[in-house]
């Protein structure tokens, strides 16, 4: 196994916790302030020891961390007099080069090995070996991946792979389950899904008529996960780890089974699953748009359906006032638009770097597996293809797919293919590739998504506080809802995407002054994920594709020749 490049040292984050009495005191003050509700308020330090009582701070997490996973370290230390708690960068291996990942991490393994394993390991043993070298392991592995990940193209990857396959699964859904023909004529909605959109993990198509199709689809799912969580403990895992035979099944069967299997493969395939996720995800933003949520019995501003001809002179139902006011305000933010486009992109072209180069193999989509794949073979490596621009990646489809662009406005989606092509073919050539535009985008991208930890630091915190509700052990499993139940967070979920457009972009682009209609058409775009056997479709296809692009050597070799050469022929 080739050697791992560690990390490079991670700066401190403050994780310094205040003294015990002042803690103490501020938490005292803090329960007298909310008795009444007349009352001032509070100081700013009872507010800050307020928060970090919160089970979802970072200092409760620290401390979580600290007296499960390394409560037989010293986790103070003597400085200049003071006695101040050691940084958990300190007790633990790092996982990642981001401290604050590490600690959102760790709060997930602090909980999981509370929940899972001091549960009967601690009625053994009160000894911590165990629990410090599954640390140990998973700070290999991540550590792992996020070397691989730096090799990664993310940016074809996320605005190019993964729409691909979105896309794929939205016209495969519709063309299944929006037959030409009557049903005497039509055929089952997911087999023709699994004939347009084939993976062997699924096959055959589960009919309720053919239990047998049922369990042979059951099967080939279970072989599936297993031969590809083996895959990838093949490449990730250590040497002297990979050849404990069991210690190999059992993380293999718990990565199988609980992760891709009843995680991913499961419950997250469920369409009622997503739409929940999309509704709070659309409530989180409408939130930090518009502030406090609208009262329930109105989620979103209501579609104005008033005649405005009864106030004087119109223009084409619209006041001559108010007419004239929304000129200035669309010619004002028009203006502003072009100022700070004209800026960027004449800063663009003298300041950003030509980072799209074909001959990088980081920004060559499928570069590493064909000249892995090529000199495996014996023959010389092909060149590097060149990189898709932005504008022509599957991103802008997928999304006028998804929201049937080409049938509701089709004269939009018109303009809009005709500027796009003008931006990659016209004059100056813009938006090709390591053109202006191009660039633009694509350090804006960077930017605002891929160098920012925050992101994935705030979703790793939204998770571990829904999956487990004040650091605590996760609450029973949630029954299926019934059919009324579903229909019922459909809607929630119709509402809360209708609550993010104003009013009169859903009146022009849905072309219905009726709430009800809105909110039908919003509710058939989203029908498209209602399939749980056609979502698993899409989920298993991601799955595939970031493995692949992970692991390359995944997509040349059987796992079981990777095991071999890795632990040898005995194993």
């Amino acid at each position: 196994m080739p050697e791992m490049i560690q990390p490079p040292p991670r700066a401190p984050t403050s994780l310094q916790p205040r003294p015990k009495g002042a803690a103490t005191s501020n938490a005292s003050s803090v329960t007298a302030s909310t008795s009444t509700a007349t009352t001032p308020p509070l100081p700013r330090v009872a507010v800050r020891t307020a928060s970090i009582t919160d089970a979802a701070s970072d200092r409760a997490i620290a401390s979580l961390v600290r007296r499960t996973l390394c409560p037989h370290l010293p986790h103070a230390s003597n400085e200049k007099g003071r006695i101040s708690a050691r940084p958990i960068e300190e007790l633990l291996p790092p996982l990642t080069s981001s401290n604050d990942v590490d600690l959102q991490f760790y709060g997930f393994i602090a909980i999981v090995m509370r929940e899972f394993v001091y549960a009967w390991y601690a009625k053994i043993t009160p000894d911590h070996q165990f629990v410090d070298e599954i640390i140990q392991i998973i700070a290999h592995c991540t550590r792992a991946l996020e070397q691989r990940l730096r090799k990664v193209d993310l940016e074809s990857l996320l605005l190019d792979e993964i729409p691909e396959l979105v896309e794929a699964h939205i016209v495969a859904y519709r063309a299944s389950h929006y037959p030409l023909h009557p049903p005497p004529l039509a055929s089952e909605p997911r087999e023709t899904y699994h004939t347009l959109h084939p993976h062997p993990a699924l096959s055959p198509a589960p009919l309720s008529s053919s239990p047998n199709a049922i369990a042979e689809q059951r099967n080939n799912d279970a072989a599936y996960r297993r031969l590809l969580v083996q895959g990838v403990l093949a490449v990730l895992l250590p040497t002297e780890d990979l050849e404990n035979g069991c210690l190999r099944t059992l993380v293999g069967e718990i990565l199988a089974e609980t992760v891709l299997g009843n995680g991913l493969g499961g419950r997250a395939c469920e369409g009622w699953v997503l739409w929940e996720g999309i509704t709070k995800v659309a409530e989180n933003l409408r939130g930090e748009i518009t502030g406090p949520e609208s009262p329930d019995d109105q989620p979103y501003p209501p579609i104005s359906t008033e005649d405005t001809s009864v106030r004087g002179h119109t223009i084409h139902g619209v006041s001559v006032t108010e007419f004239f006011w929304r000129v200035l305000q669309y010619g004002y933010t028009a203006f502003t638009v072009l100022r700070f486009l004209t800026i960027a992109f004449a800063t663009t072209a003298s300041s950003l770097p030509a980072s799209r180069d074909p001959s990088h193999p980081s920004h060559c989509r499928g570069v590493e597996t064909s000249q892995s794949a090529s000199s495996t073979a014996g023959t010389p490596p092909k060149s590097p293809t060149r990189k898709r621009p932005i504008l022509a990646m599957k991103i802008w489809s997928c999304v006028s797919r998804l929201v049937s662009l080409d049938v509701i406005v089709p004269w939009l989606k018109g303009m809009i293919a005709l500027l796009q092509w003008g931006a990659i073919s016209g004059p100056g050539r813009l938006g090709d590739t390591d053109g202006i535009l191009d660039r633009f985008l694509s350090c804006a991208f960077n930017m605002h998504v891929l160098q920012k930890p925050a992101l994935l630091t705030r979703a790793l915190r939204l998770a571990r506080t829904s999956l487990f509700p004040n650091n605590a052990s996760p609450p029973p499993p949630r029954p299926i809802p019934d059919p009324l139940e579903i229909a019922a967070i459909k809607q929630r979920c119709t509402r809360s995407i209708l609550a993010l457009f104003p009013a009169p972009i859903r009146k022009h682009y849905l072309r219905s002054d009726s709430e009800k209609e809105a909110e039908g058409a919003v509710a058939e775009i989203l029908e498209v994920f209602g399939d749980a056997y056609c979502n698993k479709h899409l989920v298993y296809g991601i799955v595939d594709l970031v493995v692949v692009r992970l692991m390359p050597e995944l997509a040349d070799e059987k796992p079981s020749l990777l095991l071999k050469r890795r632990i040898g022929d005995e194993g």
